[in-house]
């Protein structure tokens, strides 16, 4: 959010931690930023995001939940990741566009997973909810076309976020195996934000229903 702040963008944080939002506010460039804490997973709550937002440049779905999980006991772990990482992102999506917040010539970025492609144990509901993303962002991609509304997604490896390193320290051991699959280190916050200010600029205005690999790596393999 701090890249597309300095690309001269007013940023809406949207996400359940309030605390986390206004300390990320506090740290942007510019003006007119603001923070609202909305649950996406409730529709009361999105619709009330929606009327707030107005008009809208462009999106960016950030938000995603992780969890390891065992085959045979997937059941557990399927709603709730699904739920936020599936159902939250189309609806709102879906919400924007009925609303016609979206304007001619937006954007709309989700942020997947380089596990949508690329199988790891224990990891088969989450690389399906990012999966499912990735289908949903191309063909949407063709359904915004005429109106110049881009669709892209961008998949990363392993990034020094607090999901992230809840992800190293519940490998344990294996986490020294987990870094080595990504040749160019761990990635950081400002290696996914560039991307993304950079599909959402007018230099990529020639670009949607693609995929971008940000992984350091990690799909080399």
């Amino acid at each position: 959010m701090r890249a597309l702040a300095c690309d001269g963008y007013e940023v809406m944080l949207v996400g359940r931690d309030a605390e986390r939002l206004e300390r990320v506010q506090r740290s942007l460039g510019g003006a007119g930023h603001e923070c609202v804490r909305c649950d996406l997973t409730r529709p009361a709550e999105r619709e009330e995001l929606v009327r707030r937002a107005g008009k809208v440049d462009a999106v960016v779905h950030a938000a995603g939940v992780h969890s390891f999980t065992i085959p045979g006991r997937t059941d557990r772990q399927f709603e709730r990741i699904f739920a936020t990482n599936v159902e939250a992102p189309i609806a709102l999506t879906s919400d924007l566009l009925a609303s016609g917040s979206l304007v001619d010539g937006s954007v709309i970025v989700f942020l997947s997973s380089a596990a949508a492609v690329i199988g790891s144990r224990m990891t088969s509901v989450y690389s399906a909810s990012k999966s499912a993303v990735l289908g949903y962002a191309r063909g949407l991609a063709a359904d915004l076309a005429p109106r110049r509304i881009r669709v892209l997604s961008v998949l990363p490896g392993l990034v020094e976020t607090p999901m992230g390193t809840r992800i190293l320290d519940q490998t344990g051991d294996a986490g020294s195996g987990l870094r080595q699959q990504h040749p160019l280190g761990i990635g950081r916050p400002e290696d996914i934000a560039g991307v993304i200010a950079f599909l959402c600029s007018p230099r990529a205005k020639w670009m949607t229903g693609t995929e971008i690999a940000v992984d350091g790596g990690y799909s080399l393999r």
